[in-house]
């Protein structure tokens, strides 16, 4: 008969993958860049960067799009585009308007201005891993500028449910290459450079911009919107969300700047004599410089 121990299985693997880096800036209420981690089978991640660490415990959901999509309405219901995605090792379901206003099946694209974040009611597995995402929230925290007119399949596509975390980065890094790494299953990852642009703190485009017209004198007028705390009803006005209050309004003849002028109210007076045919307007942000900018046509 046989003889001798009775074999164990060790609490860990003898051999684990190495963690792969991912950092993406994103607008929105975050305080640095997402990090994620792609490894399988997953283990639990330790990261560290600009003398931050942060721990994530679950990997980062990544894949890619498989139909082209269009430009879409934002601030309402995009019930005309439909998107399939292929999302490895993702579970999704459809979700009712309420709990997708609430936050719920919230993702990011990548553009080729940046990233759109998006969310959908509708979710339907239509093949393995792949799903076909429809009745869209398009451009949310405003990253409608960064919609692209037409985006063909083969872009990037992150599920932000779970498996991202924001590392806290001081502002007088903005700009520069942060070194990421990270040890998972008791190995290291390759050392990450990411160029940090702390696109979370990017001033939103106005809104509600107007000419006005008396005689011979026309005023600009515009409408600030916020990154943060803007989902009260109780105010007269949403937070400023910057150190102070200022505006730049380039002016454009036939696409070539003609003009610029920079103001602390929502509103600018133009001289008569300007015959430019196009204003752009952008909020200033002291840590991030110009926002989104607004355009209008004169």
């Amino acid at each position: 008969p046989n003889t001798g121990p009775t074999p164990e299985t060790p609490l860990t693997p003898a051999w684990s993958a190495k963690p792969v880096i991912f950092a993406i800036d994103l607008p929105g209420e975050y305080s640095g860049p997402l990090i994620g981690i792609g490894l399988d089978p997953f283990s639990t991640a330790e990261v560290s960067a600009a003398n931050e660490t942060l721990t994530l415990e679950s990997a980062a959901h990544i894949g890619a799009v498989l139909t082209p999509l269009s430009r879409g309405p934002v601030g309402r219901w995009d019930n005309q585009n439909t998107l399939d995605v292929f999302l490895p090792n993702t579970a999704l379901s459809s979700l009712s308007d309420a709990d997708v206003l609430a936050g719920g099946n919230r993702f990011a694209i990548e553009t080729t201005q940046g990233w759109e974040i998006f969310q959908a009611a509708h979710a339907e597995l239509i093949a393995s891993s792949t799903y076909r995402l429809a009745r869209l929230l398009r451009g949310q925290s405003g990253s409608d500028v960064d919609m692209e007119d037409s985006l063909e399949p083969g872009a990037r596509i992150i599920w932000l449910g779970q498996g991202w975390k924001d590392l806290s980065v001081p502002e007088d890094r903005i700009g520069e290459n942060l070194t990421i790494k990270a040890i998972a299953g008791g190995r290291e990852s390759d050392v990450l450079a990411h160029s940090y642009k702390a696109v979370h703190l990017r001033p939103l485009k106005p809104v509600h911009v107007e000419l006005h017209a008396v005689g011979d004198s026309r005023t600009i007028t515009w409408i600030r919107q916020t990154r943060l705390g803007g989902d009260s009803w109780a105010g007269l006005d949403v937070p400023l969300g910057e150190e102070t209050e200022q505006y730049r309004v380039q002016l454009f003849s036939n696409g070539v700047l003609t003009s610029e002028y920079e103001t602390f109210t929502p509103h600018l007076n133009l001289d008569g004599n300007i015959t430019a045919d196009t204003a752009a307007i952008s909020q200033a942000s002291r840590a991030y410089g110009w926002g989104a900018q607004a355009t209008l046509s004169l």
